[in-house]
């Protein structure tokens, strides 16, 4: 019933959130990550939601993320990316 399709659709699923949940559960990251896209997936099927699966986009993925790691160390090398300490003032809500 959706006939010709383009929506991609991405998932941004490592990172910090994606590892901590994966420790707390006893599970590998990756298989934490790739159990909860399928999941989200048959929810988002289960909705009727029209949706090119072919074009996903998952972040997860080691041709994805390779990608993003040589792009940063090519930035790193010519000074565009560097590492510094900073200084956090943390307020407390009750001062808005």
């Amino acid at each position: 019933m959706c006939g010709q399709v383009i929506h991609p659709m991405g998932w941004d699923a490592f990172g910090l959130p994606a590892e901590n949940a994966a420790r707390q559960h006893g599970v590998d990251p990756d298989e934490w990550t790739q159990k909860n896209v399928a999941k989200m997936r048959q929810q988002l099927d289960g909705l009727g939601v029209c949706l090119d699966w072919d074009r996903q986009i998952n972040t997860s993925q080691p041709l994805y993320y390779k990608a993003t790691q040589q792009i940063f160390l090519e930035m790193f090398k010519h000074g565009l990316v560097y590492r510094d300490k900073v200084f956090i003032i943390l307020a407390h809500n009750s001062l808005f």
